[in-house]
């Protein structure tokens, strides 16, 4: 969320076993969503599921 909001992150994760990790900084995701469009869809796609899920979890909660 921090990435499209262009904000700084607020979470942090802990790995309980042996992690790689990959960065994936703002212009070299920018370079990579012009050079392949069909990505980009992707994860818009995936972002929406996401998005969809976690309102209706909320939504759903009784009260």
């Amino acid at each position: 969320m921090a990435r499209l909001e262009e904000m700084p992150r607020t979470a942090t994760a802990h790995a309980l076993e042996e992690t790689r990790v990959f960065m994936l900084f703002k212009i070299k995701l920018e370079s990579l969503l012009f050079a392949r469009p069909k990505i980009g869809v992707v994860i818009a796609e995936q972002l929406a599921k996401i998005l969809s899920a976690r309102l209706r979890a909320i939504l759903e909660k009784p009260e």
